[in-house]
Parts: structure tokens; sequence; C-alpha cells
């Protein structure tokens, strides 16, 4: 009989354990996530907090490539001024070669920093693509 009792207490307090875990799971599952990775693991599928990092992750690559663009876009404003006051001064050529070498390099640094952001910007697409498969194949389920 007394080894029915310690039984009977030990499945409870693992009942209790599972319904306190789940609980946090829901109420808080980041604060969870947090804990597992400190405690070593590398990834936690908890379903909609996994699409959630997704989409904060993809959110920020977009804030990024929205920046450098809006830079880059100002940068060649500022060329294409720089090009219409180079017209006025044709009459000194060096200064026009210095000017125009100048203008060069900023067109190049602008057109890197352009295909960097066409390359976040797919990695953003791939994340969506995933999300988006995950999110069907568990409406299939």
């Amino acid at each position: 009989m007394e080894n029915m009792n310690l039984k009977d207490i030990v499945v409870s307090i693992r009942e209790v354990c599972l319904i306190i875990v789940f609980v946090l799971l829901l109420v808080v599952p980041k604060w969870v996530d947090e804990r597992l990775k400190d405690a070593g693991f590398r990834s936690l599928d908890l379903g909609i907090a996994q699409w959630e990092n997704t989409i904060e992750e993809s959110k920020k690559e977009v804030e990024v490539v929205k920046q450098t663009t809006e830079t880059t876009q100002q940068r060649l404003h500022e060329i294409s001024t720089k090009l219409e006051n180079l017209t006025t001064n044709v009459n000194n050529p060096a200064m026009l070669r210095r000017e125009v070498k100048a203008l060069k390099v900023q067109v190049d640094k602008s057109e890197l920093e352009l295909n960097t952001s066409k390359i976040e910007l797919q990695k953003s697409l791939s994340n969506h693509d995933v999300l988006l498969k995950d999110i069907k194949s568990k409406k299939l389920n």
C-alpha cells in the first residue's frame, strides 16, 4: 500500500510538472526559448514562436535594405548634382578627370551597396517562402 502511494505521488508530481511546462510554453514561449538556448539547445520548434522569430529576422533584414536603399538614393542624387556642376567646368580637363574618377568611386560604392541589399532581400524572400510552406503544411495536417 505504501508503495502504491509513493507511485501515485511520483505520477502526480510528473503531471504537475508537465502542466507547468505546457502553461509556460503558452504564456511565455520566448522566455522558455531563451532559457533552453542558454542551456545549450540550438533550436526549439514551438510552431508560432518559430514563425514569429522568422518574421522578426525578415523584418530586420528588410529595414536594413530600406536604409541602404535610402542612403544610396541620396548618394546618387548628390552625384547627379555634381555631374550637372561639372558641365560648367569643361575648361579645366585635369579637374574634370579628378571629379569624374571620384564620382565613379561613389557610383561603384552605390552599386555594391545595392547588390548587398538585393542579396538581403533574396534571403528575406526565402525566409518568407519557408514560412509560407510551413503554414501551408500545418493547415493540411
